[in-house]
């Protein structure tokens, strides 16, 4: 989780506690500073904020591969609102603590073979366009 991210869902945890909602406050505080620094890398449903580095999408990556983008957020005011809402859903967050695990397995991210193939393949097609379209005053 970016620098940023920490402290946008920290903010979250304050508003959520000058709310008077302080065991959910309680939670997005501890959920967070168990995902620091990354924002994928907690064995809890994690709402994140799509950020610019590799780092910063390292979330979306996750969640998109576990058909999970409800969590993906392109905005703070968003973040804001799913994790606000998640936070409030205990069933939903029951469900997703139980499933996770098998979400993951079963999820593209475990398929090292297929992953391996994609790799190479997308290799093959960069040195294929390299071959055809040589970039300026780049020797072969």
């Amino acid at each position: 989780m970016s620098t940023g991210n920490v402290e946008q869902a920290l903010a979250l945890g304050f508003v959520l506690h000058v709310r008077g909602e302080l065991d959910d406050a309680a939670r997005v505080y501890r959920e967070t500073l168990a995902m620091f620094p990354n924002n994928s890398e907690a064995c809890v449903p994690v709402v994140t904020l799509v950020g610019n580095t590799v780092v910063g999408r390292a979330g979306y990556s996750q969640l998109k591969n576990l058909d999970l983008p409800e969590l993906i957020a392109s905005t703070t005011e968003a973040f804001a609102d799913v994790a606000t809402r998640l936070a409030a859903d205990r069933v939903r967050l029951g469900e997703l603590r139980r499933t996770l695990r098998s979400r993951m397995e079963r999820s593209r991210l475990m398929d090292a073979k297929r992953f391996a193939r994609d790799v190479e393949a997308a290799y093959g097609e960069m040195w294929r366009h390299w071959c055809a379209e040589p970039l300026p005053g780049l020797s072969r």
